[in-house]
């Protein structure tokens, strides 16, 4: 039972280090600044179900999908470093998004636009990157190899 409680406890923090919430809440609220507290709350609930998710698939098929397709742990994290890097770029030199502000913009466009913040950038890849993915993939790894 001891070994269990410290493993939870070492995953948490892991995983807790790598998601890093406190530096993510400025990027959740700049994409997400206008919009009504409910809608805020339905695109934080849905980059959370999707990174959840996207970490629960490769927790558990993740060795099995990389050995399909021939990929190796470093060079995903390599892969991944660099398409953070410039999805990164791309938000530190972004224009600010008026579909919010825009007061002829139509109830659907602002719903099409919250659900493609969940998924893409929030969900995807800043709590769910591949750091996020590795670590989890490794700490699996570590049950399997150490039952």
């Amino acid at each position: 039972m001891h070994d269990l409680t410290l493993h939870v406890i070492t995953v948490f923090k892991g995983f807790f280090a790598i998601m890093n919430p406190f530096a993510n809440l400025p990027i959740f609220l700049s994409l997400a600044d206008g919009m009504a507290p409910k809608l805020q709350r339905q695109i934080a609930f849905k980059a959370t179900l999707t990174a959840f998710i996207i970490v629960t698939v490769f927790s558990v098929f993740g060795h099995f999908i990389f050995k399909l397709f021939g990929i190796t742990l470093p060079a995903f994290e390599i892969a991944g470093g660099i398409i953070v890097f410039f999805i990164g770029y791309q938000l530190l030199n972004a224009q600010e998004n008026t579909i919010h502000r825009d007061p002829t913009t139509s109830p659907q466009q602002i719903h099409k636009h919250a659900n493609n913040l969940a998924y893409s950038p929030l969900g995807i890849p800043l709590l769910a990157g591949p750091g996020t993915i590795s670590a989890a993939m490794n700490f699996i790894g570590a049950v399997m190899l150490f039952p």
